[in-house]
């Protein structure tokens, strides 16, 4: 029986003069073409890899910029690790394209072993991106 692992969770932004829209990067699911599959750079199970979406959801004069989603089920994996390890790429990702990161959660749940809750922390000066760091919730 597979392993499956849970993902889902969001990064809200602000920005006063956005680059465009990063790529948080290249995604694959179960019926994409092999190079597809090859070219997948966040984590990946069997049956397909992580998603995510931005939201445009700037009011007016906002600073907010909107949200990241980010959300998947992977197949045959177990490594919470490396989903921290690629969450914490998106903080530069993110100030090279002109967002910052004004709050993020990400949880990533593996089937009988429990969850994780990253969160994100900004960095103390506020010159480096911050981080996500991770809270083990419960474990079964």
């Amino acid at each position: 029986m597979s392993i499956w692992t849970h993902v889902a969770g969001m990064i809200r932004v602000d920005s006063i003069f956005p680059k465009g829209i990063p790529s948080l990067g290249r995604t694959c699911d179960f019926d994409s073409p092999q190079s597809e599959w090859d070219l997948c750079d966040v984590p990946c199970g069997s049956e397909g890899s992580l998603f995510w979406r931005f939201e445009n959801t700037q009011r007016g004069n906002s600073l907010s910029r909107g949200h990241f989603s980010i959300w998947g089920d992977l197949r045959s994996y177990e490594n919470p690790d490396e989903v921290l390890a690629w969450l914490n790429t998106l903080p530069e990702i993110l100030r090279d394209a002109g967002f910052g990161i004004r709050q993020a959660v990400v949880q990533c749940e593996v089937e009988n072993q429990g969850a994780h809750l990253f969160h994100f922390e900004h960095s103390e000066d506020f010159k480096e991106p911050g981080k996500f760091v991770s809270l083990k919730l419960g474990a079964k």
